[in-house]
């Protein structure tokens, strides 16, 4: 799917239903070749921006996001508390729901 000629805003719900505060790391990132297609792994190269986020328990913020660089996807994962183990989440921003749900 090749890239639209204006950018799409996308609203990504963060919620934390947790009963401490926490704090996370969401990176945003395009594919090489500039199109809807999501790259076998996502570099350096690839990223767009970061952002750190903080919640109090029960804190729920919505954050947005376009695609005017071509950037269809964000990585997030947990920075406080550090959960073990703390993987990478991805979220497709074309195709998932966009929710990112710490409990």
């Amino acid at each position: 799917m090749a890239l639209a000629a204006c950018a799409e805003r996308f609203e990504v719900l963060v919620v934390n239903q947790g009963n401490v505060p926490v704090k996370i790391g969401i990176g945003q990132f395009h594919a090489p070749d500039f199109t809807a297609n999501p790259p076998a792994s996502f570099t350096e190269k690839e990223l767009i921006g970061q952002q750190i986020v903080e919640l109090q328990p029960n804190e729920q913020r919505k954050l947005v996001y376009n695609s005017a660089a071509g950037g269809f996807w964000l990585q997030w994962r947990m920075l406080d508390p550090l959960p073990e183990p703390n993987p990478l989440v991805r979220l497709d921003l074309i195709r998932d729901e966009r929710r990112i749900v710490i409990r």
